[in-house]
């Protein structure tokens, strides 16, 4: 139609959404099918059974728009959604595509990029008390570029109100790739700490040297 116009995210973005229907991911992905005639009828797709990991894909063509097409491939845990638009013959689409695919499954890894045995942060609690470790109740693993660094950001308090329980969130962990979040996951703490009771806070303010309340503050 005269005046309507798409873009390759648009594409990409139609593609995923619709792939989550089983049936429309069943047949994308197939080479051929069999009519309830009898008849077979080979798909438009020349990628298929070509290049490897190519789950789905869609094949598009008019006078004006050119030769276009959109697939996800998947290897192992990285999946790459890829378009072309606007290609000037059958050829140079699956040859551009087919390149596109296999560039970007060799850009990324799986990466854990969330770890539980790592400390994120150390939280005060006051009264001479041992800071809260804030670690991350379980791994997350998900693709990461390989000619990047991924940026994490972490919220967490300045200072925790006491009593925390063994595993009471406190944060959150947020892992970037540029403007894309890669993972989020809570912070947690990684052990309780009890509120002192009133001796010991007075104990503590007074500059006592007791084990039970912390160093004094001198």
């Amino acid at each position: 139609e005269a005046g309507h116009v798409s873009t390759a995210r648009d594409i990409a973005t139609l593609l995923r959404v619709a792939l989550r229907n089983p049936v429309i991911r069943r047949y994308a992905g197939m080479a051929s099918a069999r009519l309830s005639d009898g008849r077979t009828v080979d798909s438009t797709d020349n990628l298929i059974s070509e290049v490897p990991g190519i789950v789905a894909g869609k094949t598009g063509h008019t006078s004006n728009a050119g030769w276009s097409q959109v697939a996800y491939a998947r290897v192992g845990r990285v999946g790459i959604t890829a378009a072309v638009l606007g290609e000037p013959s059958e050829a140079s689409r699956d040859a551009d595509l087919a390149a596109l695919l296999r560039f970007g499954l060799a850009s990324y890894r799986p990466s854990r990029v969330v770890d539980p045995g790592r400390t994120y942060a150390s939280v005060p609690v006051g009264w001479g008390l041992e800071p809260v470790r804030l670690v991350a109740p379980r791994a997350l693993v998900r693709p990461a570029p390989i000619d990047r660094p991924l940026v994490e950001r972490m919220v967490v308090p300045a200072v925790a109100a006491l009593p925390v329980r063994d595993g009471q969130r406190l944060g959150t962990l947020l892992v970037r790739d540029g403007d894309r979040v890669v993972a989020r996951s809570p912070l947690v703490a990684a052990a309780a700490r009890s509120e002192p009771g009133a001796l010991e806070k007075a104990g503590w303010l007074a500059g006592l040297r007791d084990p039970l309340i912390g160093k004094a503050l001198s």
